[in-house]
């Protein structure tokens, strides 16, 4: 996929959008077949795979050519609230996975990119099961998604990734 890097951050907000609409569809589709809040089952499945997830991208967050472009991101990391919360649940952590390789910048923001609107994403699908009347006895809202409370990332913070020249 090639996304112009002359236009400005709305701009790029578009174009990646607009290159990345299917297979954001596909992931969705396939987040909500698998019904991660459905149960305390479902869920530790779908906890399992964030911590693999964030296992996998954690370099990303200390890297020395990334700090400069985003200061806060060392702050922005979910790994140990994705622990915890396995924790939580009484779950062991899964094998680790090698460490990722080391990658070009461009691809480097974009997996950064990829995790903060998946976090973003998974924080608004959980937030109906912490209430009170979800019926979701399974999930209290004090413990288990920590990972997904974390500094509440909200869309201005993945907007900014795309504001950032490489």
């Amino acid at each position: 996929m090639t996304i112009a890097t002359n236009v400005g951050p709305e701009g790029r907000a578009k174009r990646l959008r607009a290159a990345s609409t299917a297979m954001h569809e596909r992931v969705d589709n396939a987040v909500m077949a698998a019904a991660p809040f459905a149960s305390r089952e479902h869920y530790a499945r779908f906890l399992r795979f964030q911590s693999r997830l964030h296992r996998r991208v954690e370099a990303l967050y200390a890297d020395p050519d990334l700090q400069p472009l985003l200061p806060d991101l060392a702050g922005r990391s979910r790994l140990t609230e994705v622990e915890r919360d396995l924790a939580d649940l009484g779950l062991a952590l899964p094998d680790a996975d090698e460490a990722a390789p080391r990658l070009p910048l461009p691809e480097a923001l974009g997996w950064v990119y990829v995790v903060e609107g998946s976090n973003v994403g998974a924080a608004i699908l959980v937030l109906p099961m912490c209430s009170t009347s979800s019926g979701k006895s399974w999930m209290r809202a004090d413990q288990s998604h920590r990972w997904l409370r974390h500094r509440q990332a909200g869309s201005g913070r993945s907007r900014h990734l795309l504001s950032v020249e490489v």
